[in-house]
């Protein structure tokens, strides 16, 4: 019984840690997810399955190409290679997080499984108190982000094409979110240069200038990977914190497309979809389990891949403005402005994010219209 007690109370510690950490997340997958679920019910499919595909592949970019991909011919190869593709980068969040994830037991294989880019980026960016549970914490950081992608998604397809209010702008809110763990990470590391942040940045701002926004995310993952090689001598000196052994830092357009495939063909390529994107994020802990000590090179790109792939996921999240046309990219780069200088005030996670979306939201429906 005491045994008992004291297990729910650590657990109710680390959730009540996650929680504010994770709403803002959950209330952007929500909306997405729902947008994501009434496409699904445009196309004439039950809301089960939007329900099973959010909650066995989760991933949001590899959900959307499925349904178009249900509404295609069968061919499961490439519905495997574009999960592949879309997911290189969580080989990548994986390196990162190989000292995180140690020790933890049968939460590891979940852990894993539900490292999509928002998981990542509060597992990378937050400090966790010593009496709070890491394991636990990053445990119900995947279920709370998770659970709203699915219960989004699920409402979405159950609602279809009865969705009205408008929410224009509120899909910034993991721009927001992003900017603010990359802000705060600038703030707080103990590192002598900020070279990792900034490569993070610019690298995948120059890919994205020159693939466009559709095929920047590999050239950028494999050119900061270059990057980090060159400037091994000149980083991997720096200072790095560690405990127990772990590296701390702390409206889709209506489509008529119906479902040509059979259900077992469309079965299989919900499975290879998710076949696809298991295998990056699994991958590095296959290749270095816990009794596996990872080379030196490993663990060096673990202290420098969190403060890059938080830039690369700042540039990710904006790939869709276009400097050239529209609003110029103005309403953006407003809001982060905006961002920046709340965290630089407050300090305050929630504030900064909800502050910034808010700026967003006011200038696309009111000035930006």
């Amino acid at each position: 019984m005491v045994r008992t007690q004291n297990r729910n109370a650590v657990m109710g510690k680390a959730f009540r840690t996650a929680l504010p950490r994770t709403s803002p997340v959950c209330i952007s997958f929500f909306l997405l997810a729902l947008s994501y679920g009434v496409l699904m019910g445009t196309r004439g499919f039950s809301f089960l399955w939007p329900m099973c595909m959010s909650a066995f592949i989760f991933t949001g970019s590899m959900e959307f190409v499925t349904v178009n991909l249900l509404v295609s011919a069968f061919n499961p190869f490439v519905t495997f290679m574009l999960a592949v593709m879309l997911g290189t980068r969580h080989l990548f969040y994986g390196i990162s997080m190989l000292g995180r994830f140690k020790n933890m037991g049968a939460k590891k294989p979940y852990l894993i499984f539900s490292l999509c880019d928002e998981t990542f980026a509060i597992d990378n960016g937050t400090i966790i108190a010593d009496d709070v549970d890491r394991g636990w914490f990053y445990f119900f950081v995947g279920l709370l982000n998770q659970s709203s992608w699915v219960a989004g998604a699920t409402l979405g397809g159950l609602l279809g094409e009865r969705i009205t209010f408008n929410t224009s702008g509120l899909d910034f809110i993991m721009t927001a979110m992003f900017a603010v763990i990359f802000v705060d990470q600038w703030l707080t590391t103990k590192r002598k240069s900020h070279m990792a942040a900034l490569t993070g940045i610019a690298v995948p701002a120059i890919c994205l200038g020159v693939f466009g926004a559709d095929n920047f995310m590999i050239p950028s993952l494999v050119a900061m990977l270059v990057m980090f090689i060159l400037l091994r001598p000149y980083l991997d000196d720096l200072k790095i914190d560690k405990t127990d052994g772990e590296n701390e830092t702390n409206n889709a357009d209506k489509e008529t497309s119906m479902m040509i495939m059979t259900t077992w063909q469309g079965v299989i390529t919900i499975i290879m979809a998710m076949l696809g994107t298991m295998l990056t994020r699994f991958l590095p802990f296959l290749l270095f389990p816990e009794s596996k000590e990872p080379p030196r090179f490993i663990t060096y790109l673990g202290t420098v891949l969190p403060y890059a792939m938080t830039g690369l996921l700042v540039v990710y999240s904006l790939k869709g403005v276009h400097l050239t046309s529209g609003s110029h990219g103005i309403p953006e780069l407003l809001a982060i402005i905006a961002i920046a200088l709340l965290h630089i005030w407050k300090r305050n996670m929630l504030l900064s994010i909800a502050g910034g979306t808010a700026v967003y939201m006011l200038l696309v429906q009111l000035v930006f219209s």
